[in-house]
């Protein structure tokens, strides 16, 4: 499952690393979402996931696939939450969370462009930030890439954030945009 993924790398989250200014930009290897999926991510080496997907009806609420439930309920603890700390705007917001109360929860931020009819654009290219919230919702980190990352180091962020972009996101899309 992606998110497992994005949970490896995120498990560091609340350990802050000094980066060197003059840190080399590291990159995912690999990635590849036809049946198995492998990545090698910035200082992780993750093993070879078999990937499997449950997917229910699409609702404008919510949409379950695996153990996690994608929400677009800006009233979702986790949303709240995210809003709570950073003092981000909930429209757009999206939340995955782990159906299983545990700490597999997270918040993708999208920078509110809009297509030419209005509609928030929330994809892959349009992605800004990736929050991880744990399941009691005390503990949250940031992470935007190279930019941006608050509770996790350059390593991790770019891991979580590179791993949402080019493999979680896109494994779900059109589940983002039936409910837009």
């Amino acid at each position: 499952m992606p998110l497992a993924l994005v949970f490896f790398l995120f498990s560091s989250c609340g350990k802050k690393e000094e980066e060197p200014a003059t840190a080399e930009p590291q990159t995912i290897v690999e990635t590849e979402l036809a049946s198995e999926l492998t990545t090698t991510a910035p200082t992780t080496a993750v093993p070879t996931t078999k990937v499997t997907e449950t997917v229910s009806e699409t609702t404008t609420k919510a949409s379950t696939y695996g153990d996690s439930e994608l929400v677009f309920d800006a009233e979702n603890k986790f949303i709240q939450a995210v809003v709570n700390k950073y003092q981000v705007d909930a429209e757009g917001l999206i939340c995955s969370y782990n159906k299983k109360g545990e700490d597999h929860n997270f918040v993708f931020q999208f920078d509110g462009s809009k297509d030419s009819n209005g509609k928030l654009k929330r994809n892959s290219d349009t992605l800004k930030y990736v929050y991880s919230v744990t399941a009691d919702c005390q503990t949250i980190c940031r992470t935007g890439g190279y930019t941006g990352n608050d509770g996790c180091s350059l390593a991790n962020g770019l891991g979580v954030f590179m791993m949402a972009k080019q493999v979680l996101l896109p494994h779900i899309q059109e589940q983002i945009d039936a409910a837009s």
